[in-house]
């Protein structure tokens, strides 16, 4: 990927709040949600809040292999998709880490932040797909991450 594409693709990621996760079950079905996200501290990586008792916690736990897509304006035709793992959060730093990152972007979220039931995950992509197709020429740019 250019250093321009992945600079457009860093900045799309901060400017944006909502993804689709996409998940799987360890027998090959697929979940997906509209979830709010937040960056992590090495971007294109991402977090999710969500209750510990949900299909993609649960999914998370039986097969970490995920998905996210992101893009939604009909007059600004820039995307994002991404494939990679997934896992739950447990340690301390980690955790104050994603906290700290999600409330800033999602304020309204701190009101879960007590709850027992709440958790957080992070994404890790090994492969980004970049698509600015307003562009002129279309940029339609992929990395693969280690």
């Amino acid at each position: 990927m250019f250093p321009e594409t992945r600079e457009r693709l860093f900045r799309f990621l901060h400017e944006g709040r909502v993804s689709v996760l996409s998940t799987c079950t360890s027998k090959g079905e697929p979940h997906s949600s509209v979830m709010h996200y937040s960056c992590a501290a090495e971007p294109p990586g991402l977090y999710f809040s969500t209750d510990d008792r949900s299909a993609k916690a649960r999914d998370c736990r039986e097969n970490p292999r995920a998905s996210v897509a992101l893009g939604w304006s009909e007059t600004e035709w820039v995307t994002v998709q991404m494939r990679g793992g997934l896992r739950a959060l447990t340690l301390p730093a980690e955790l104050e880490a994603a906290k700290a990152a999600h409330y800033a972007v999602h304020p309204n979220a701190r009101q879960f932040d007590t709850d027992p039931h709440t958790m957080f995950l992070a994404f890790e992509p090994d492969w980004v797909r970049f698509s600015d197709l307003a562009a002129a020429p279309a940029i339609v740019e992929e990395m693969t991450l280690p």
